[in-house]
This record gives C-alpha cells, sequence and structure tokens, in this order.
C-alpha cells in the first residue's frame, strides 16, 4: 500500500481557500497478479495477503473492466465528498452552478457508455440547463420517442463533447429516464486531481479535506491524520477492503490517528503498534473526532 497527501490535491477557484498546518492521508492498497514465487513472499510478509480472484473480479470481469469500473468508484467518490462538504458549509444545493453533474449511471440505460461519473451536462437541444429540474423537465418532454442532444464536459475540466441519447423505460421507473444518478453542480470550480489512484476507499479523506480548505479552522490543526471509507451523499461512511494493510501503511508514512469505518474497526485492531484508531460512521462524525481530539 501506500499514503498520499490529500490537501495538495484539491484545488478550489472561485471562493477563499485556507491553509492547514497539518495533512489528511488517503491509503491505498496496490493489487497484482501472483506467480507461484510471489505468492510463497506473501505468505511470509505480514504486510501483505493473498487473495483469490474472485474475491476482486466479479464474474467473467477482464483486469481493464475492473481498473475502468475502479477509476469510475473514485469519481463517484469525489463528486459524493464534494457534495457532502458544501453541504455542511454553504448553501448548496438552494446555492449552485449552471448544470448538472452526472454521479452515477444505471447498467444497460441509455446513458450506459454515453456519460460518466463527472461530466457535467452544460445543455440540452443548444439550451442551457440551469439545474435538476429543468433536466428531469427535458427529459420527460421528450418522452421516449425523441432524441436529446447534450452538451458535457469533465466537472473538472477538459473538452465539450456531443452526447445523443433517447430517453427509455427502465424497470422500477414510472416514467422515461436516461439512467443517471445526478447532483446539482458547484457553487464553484473545485478540482481533485486523483491521479491513478483507483476505488472508492478514499471518499472519506476527499471529504475532509474539501472540508478543511473551505474553512478557517484547521481540522489537522498540524497533526497528520490518515483514514478510508467510502462516502455517500447522505454523508454516511462505509466499509472497505485492506484496512488491516492500510493502518499499517499509515503508520509507516508517520500518522498518528488512522479514522477507519465502524463496520472495520474488528479488522482494524492490532494492525498497527502505536497508531490511534478512530471509528467514524458518518462524516460529521470525523469532523467531531478531530476536533474533540485537539
Amino acid at each position: 500500500g501506500s499514503a498520499r497527501a490529500v490537501l495538495p490535491l484539491i484545488e478550489v477557484e472561485g471562493t477563499r481557500a485556507y491553509p492547514s498546518t497539518g495533512d489528511f492521508l488517503l491509503t491505498t492498497v496496490s493489487l497484482g497478479r501472483a506467480n507461484v514465487y510471489e505468492a510463497l513472499a506473501t505468505w511470509l510478509d505480514p504486510d501483505a495477503a493473498l487473495l483469490p480472484e474472485e474475491d476482486v473480479l466479479a464474474p467473467g470481469q477482464t483486469d481493464r473492466e475492473y481498473r475502468v469500473a475502479s477509476r469510475s468508484q473514485m469519481d463517484q467518490s469525489k463528486i459524493a465528498a464534494v457534495v457532502v462538504a458544501l453541504e455542511s458549509l454553504t448553501d448548496y444545493p438552494d446555492e449552485h452552478g449552471p448544470g448538472v453533474i452526472v454521479q452515477d449511471v444505471a447498467s444497460g440505460a441509455p446513458a450506459a457508455g454515453e456519460l460518466f461519473p463527472g461530466d457535467l451536462i452544460v445543455s440540452i437541444g443548444g439550451k442551457r440547463v440551469r439545474g435538476l429540474s429543468e433536466l428531469r423537465r427535458r427529459i420527460a418532454e421528450a418522452g421516449t420517442e425523441r432524441t436529446l442532444r447534450l452538451r458535457v464536459r469533465p466537472v473538472e475540466g477538459g473538452e465539450i463533447r456531443e452526447v445523443s441519447l433517447r430517453p427509455a423505460r427502465i424497470e422500477g421507473q414510472d416514467r422515461p429516464v436516461i439512467g443517471i444518478a445526478s447532483v446539482a453542480n458547484f457553487p464553484f470550480d473545485v478540482r481533485i486531481s486523483s491521479g491513478d489512484i483507483g476505488g472508492p476507499s478514499a471518499g472519506l479523506m476527499w471529504a475532509l479535506g474539501v472540508t478543511d480548505v473551505l474553512t478557517p479552522d484547521d481540522l489537522t490543526d498540524g497533526r497528520k491524520v490518515a483514514g478510508t471509507g467510502t462516502v455517500d451523499l447522505e454523508g454516511n461512511v462505509g466499509p472497505i477492503g485492506g484496512v488491516r494493510l492500510k493502518v499499517v501503511t499509515a503508520e509507516e508514512a508517520g500518522a498518528e490517528s488512522f479514522l477507519v469505518p465502524r463496520r472495520n474497526l474488528p479488522e482494524a485492531r492490532g494492525a498497527g503498534d502505536d497508531i490511534r484508531l478512530i471509528p467514524v460512521g458518518t462524516v460529521e462524525d470525523a469532523v467531531a473526532a478531530l476536533g474533540g481530539a485537539r
């Protein structure tokens, strides 16, 4: 595994950003196929684990498909993290920018393979989309007979592209849809440079990092705090895999405490020597814990 400083990876434009005297560390686990010799070495290494392929890949999933899905999960986690931070600190989503951000895409839906988490829907049929209600109205007006011409670009910057979609009726929905979960555009630019990191487990640390950047109070208080955990749009922190390896990685990186999803706490216990484990169930729990640990 590895540990990376979160705050240098977050950039905001259009509002004030505040410096921090410490840092948050996100922890990752590196995956690779093991040959016989590597498997033997892994059995002897307390900082490594050997997993059967079915614990990592879905049935029939290729390595490439796994990497694509992992990047998509990362994009979803970044969007959820920013949403949670903005809702706690600003008047978002009542105050938002123009357009709608794609947070997830349903498999087999009209948008599958055409829209991706992190896409910003700018306009439909040449007319700007101001927000979520307008997007829903335009989809409803098109029904299943008309094709929608969307202009989209990545919310973190990139080239604008044209996408044509025809709404369809999907099981469980009582109206035509294009098959996306979406959120209001952010009121200012927030860019998170996740690089080659994949998966959803950095969500908690992204949320804390964005919160720290946007508030004058220094959440780190000069400390190096590591952690892991998925985050949904309601701010709930979910369990992840490889938590013992991540605790070891965090301690080796100099972190004095580790924020761990409550459901991962039994597994995480005893993984490090002196690092303090802080169990959390929500982003709000984590913010409160950091304030109380000063």
